[in-house]
């Protein structure tokens, strides 16, 4: 917004009459990179430093044990992204064809990727937890990081401040999609991590068993 703001005033030095002035495709794009430029330093910036996991056999009981679901997605959150996306290229449609500022197609464009992340899929196996959309895969949790598992309720809004892939009021990260049951994975050495899946008690159960194979020590230590 800053960039914006200033770029435009910027823009406009020396005008007599700057009713005429229109922003530019080139002049929000600008705007836009700079913003994520300024996050993806940031973020890298202060980002917490997890120590390297460390590697462990995998129990000839616990290789076969596995368990794959989806993320539950919300009706009216779906809606609501698809009229969105619907809303925005339409009005960038007609932008473009007015105007000329094709800028805000390509947000329409860039939100239609979030469309099956409300539905990623989570599967648990003795390699660990992976989050996957449309074949990529988006989180990995090696199975080395299994603390603990349990199911826990959540609502989006007051406690992670809306939908989709966020930091909670905990300290915890949930990748939330719909309030209700969720599964809750502590892991060693950084934040707990929440998903709203189906049947999260037997994902729980799954992560548990893994976890307690992970956590076996020594007789005498």
């Amino acid at each position: 917004m800053a960039s914006l703001f200033f770029g435009s005033a910027f823009a406009q030095r020396g005008l007599t009459d700057a009713s005429g002035f229109r922003l530019t495709n080139w002049m929000l794009a600008g705007s836009l990179a700079a913003g994520i430029g300024v996050g993806v330093v940031v973020g890298l910036c202060l980002r917490h430093r997890i120590p390297p996991a460390p590697t462990s056999e995998t129990p000839a009981d616990a290789r076969n044990l596995s368990w794959t679901g989806r993320l539950r997605p919300s009706t009216a959150g779906t809606i609501v992204l698809v009229c969105a996306i619907a809303l925005t290229l339409a009005v960038g449609i007609w932008m473009w064809m007015t105007s000329g500022l094709w800028f805000v197609v390509l947000i329409g464009a860039l939100l239609i990727p979030l469309l099956p992340l409300l539905s990623a899929t989570v599967s648990v196996n003795a390699d660990g937890l992976r989050v996957s959309a449309s074949g990529v895969t988006l989180m990995r949790v090696p199975r080395e990081r299994f603390k603990e598992a349990h199911v826990t309720t959540v609502t989006p809004l007051g406690e992670y401040g809306g939908w989709g892939p966020r930091a909670g009021f905990d300290g915890s990260w949930g990748w939330v999609t719909t309030a209700g049951e969720a599964l809750r994975v502590s892991r060693h050495d950084t934040s707990d991590l929440v998903f709203t899946v189906d049947d999260a008690t037997a994902a729980a159960t799954t992560i548990n068993a893994l976890a307690v194979s992970t956590d076996e020590t020594p007789v005498g230590e």
